[in-house]
């Protein structure tokens, strides 16, 4: 993974904001094949319904077209702050949505349209002053003997293919092509990366930069999280805390990438706009997607979207772009904050007569609010800001508060407004055998080079690069916080778990904390919920663990299981602890 400081990303850590376009036959189907309703993402169709290639091609007679407007949507990201976009190249499905000349499987020769889309859209970007970026799937290939991926038509098993010979013939073939045809592309951004060993991923890296050595390539290549030039997090993800080196989350309006003509199930402007949000305030970019139908029409509500949060951009994008990782090691219970050199911007979800910050060590000068002005505060023990007269943003409203010097707060966890304490999971000390690490450890070097911790298990404690502990099965393991608060007093604490993607939450898990001498025992379920574009993948589920009596000053609190439940097959995920009177 690239540094942060590294000139070759520093385009992309500003930009914050991209596009995502799914769009090739799987449009076509409109999640329905031989009338049955596919209940996945619909570009996975060919694999779900086990669609046989000579089936699956002649899609392509009903890839029309005849709405596509490059121009249009070229418009319609830019209007909306998105400064990059990645289209799909080819997806698992095989089909170049480019003039490819390595086989006629291609939008070129065998649709009715018979024009190259990649050509007209990534001109269509550069003209609106977005970067092009291209989408190419390089180990699944269903339309390949010798690529991953199509087990159902297909007589040879995937351990017997010649995977070697697909990465070297059709992979870099045609990424050749799209490197050298299509002008200066920002990243190629891959994905699913089965039997992508270390080698084979950075010989193909390798084989990338020797085409264009500025083009970026994304976390999912395959060979370890590091191989990449950023990091990609899971889909609709936001991490628990501040991430090293640039992150990206790729995230969907509704619930599938492609077009699927039955799925409404799009989240709101607000959402989204949070999740934006969420994403900044840890350091991470939106990688936002719009999946267009056979006809290249975009679906009405993703247009409507993106036209809503254009209007929330143009007057909070300086807020979004350049800007890096909240000062602060916990989100507040208003929202989460980024930073700019000596501007902290506070993200406000709801609406609020006021807002207090403990720990600020730089003295304030100017507060205001974007697109509205001056703001009253004072500041003491804590920064008071004063939103008694603020007009209601049905949105996010952003709280810019100008410093004397770079931003400074207090390093720990102390309390926030009103004397909540927030413990995110990466920042306790993971208890292992034997010993205490610090678990902040886990997001840099030491996550793949330590021997006690190790991210790619799938039996061990460990933290994730999203700041989220996983992996969590035994009954040995345990995790501590150090945090402080400003008087004494009882807490209720709530314990938020995490479903991993596609598995449902469980619960069941007993576990006990311990707490300036006292213990108490809980079995674990579902007492709180969260909402927000996240939930569809990563769904949070608060649990009432008791109440903790805490005194002034540093307080430690242990957390300890006494049973997994067997059958999560996730185990134990978390995420954060909070602490409320």
């Amino acid at each position: 993974m690239l540094d942060i400081n590294d000139k070759k990303i520093e385009w992309f850590k500003k930009a914050k904001f991209g596009l995502f376009i799914h769009w090739g036959l799987y449009a076509v189907t409109e999640g329905y094949w031989n009338g049955e309703k596919d209940s996945g993402i619909v570009e996975w169709i060919a694999a779900h319904k086990r669609i046989p290639n000579s089936d699956y091609e002649r899609l392509a007679e009903k890839m029309t077209c005849e709405k596509f407007n490059p121009d249009y949507i070229a418009a319609l990201a830019a209007d909306a702050g998105m400064k990059y976009c990645v289209f799909t190249a080819k997806h698992h499905d095989g089909f170049a949505m480019f003039d490819t000349k390595y086989d006629d499987y291609s939008i070129v020769k065998k649709s009715p349209y018979g024009k190259d889309v990649t050509a007209e859209l990534t001109a269509a970007m550069r003209r609106r002053g977005i970067v092009p970026c291209l989408y190419y799937s390089q180990a699944l290939d269903f339309h390949e003997k010798n690529a991953m991926g199509n087990t159902w038509d297909n007589d040879i098993p995937e351990e017997k293919r010649d995977f070697v010979s697909y990465i070297n013939g059709k992979c870099k073939f045609q990424l050749k092509e799209i490197l050298e045809n299509y002008g200066d592309i920002g990243l190629i951004w891959m994905d699913v990366p089965k039997g992508m060993t270390a080698e084979l991923a950075e010989d193909l890296k390798s084989y990338i930069k020797g085409i264009q050595p500025g083009c970026l390539v994304s976390g999912r290549i395959g060979g370890g999280e590091d191989m990449g030039d950023y990091g990609c997090l899971g889909d609709n993800q936001i991490p628990a805390g501040e991430l090293k080196g640039c992150w990206e989350t790729a995230a969907t309006m509704n619930d599938t990438w492609g077009y699927k003509s039955f799925d409404h199930n799009f989240k709101s402007p607000k959402e989204l706009i949070e999740l934006l949000c969420g994403l900044v305030s840890k350091g991470a970019n939106l990688l936002l997607n719009i999946g267009p139908d056979a006809k290249g029409e975009i679906p009405a509500e993703s247009v409507g979207i993106l036209k809503e949060i254009g209007k929330w951009m143009s007057i909070n994008g300086e807020a979004v772009y350049g800007t890096e990782a909240s000062a602060f090691k916990a989100d507040f219970s208003f929202g989460t904050a980024c930073k700019k050199e000596n501007i902290l911007y506070l993200f406000v979800y709801n609406t609020a007569e006021k807002i207090s910050l403990n720990g600020i060590e730089s003295k304030a000068e100017k507060v205001s609010l974007l697109g509205y002005g001056e703001l009253e505060f004072k500041q003491g023990e804590a920064l008071e800001i004063s939103l008694k007269n603020v007009p209601e943003n049905k949105y996010v409203n952003v709280v810019k508060v100008a410093f004397n010097e770079s931003v400074k707060v207090r390093s720990g966890l102390y309390s926030q407004e009103s004397g909540k304490i927030i413990l995110p999971a990466y920042c306790g000390e993971i208890k292992k055998r034997g010993g205490f690490e610090r678990a902040a450890e886990i997001l840099g070097d030491a996550a793949t080079k330590g021997e006690k911790f190790n991210t790619y298990s799938e039996n061990e404690i460990s933290i994730n690069a999203a700041g989220i502990i996983e992996n969590w099965f035994s009954e040995k393991d345990g995790v501590s916080w150090s945090f402080y608060a400003d008087n004494d007093g009882e807490y209720d604490a709530v314990l938020y778990t995490l479903s991993q993607k596609y598995i449902q939450w469980k619960g069941g898990h007993t576990v006990h904390f311990e707490c300036n001498g006292v213990s108490e025992s809980k079995t674990l379920t579902a007492d709180f919920t969260t909402v927000g574009a996240n939930k569809k993948y990563f769904d949070e589920t608060g649990s009432f663990i008791g109440k903790l009596t805490v005194k002034k000053g540093k307080n430690i609190l242990k957390l300890i299981a006494d049973r997994i439940n067997p059958e999560d097959l996730g185990g134990l995920c978390i995420s954060k602890i909070i602490l409320s009177r």
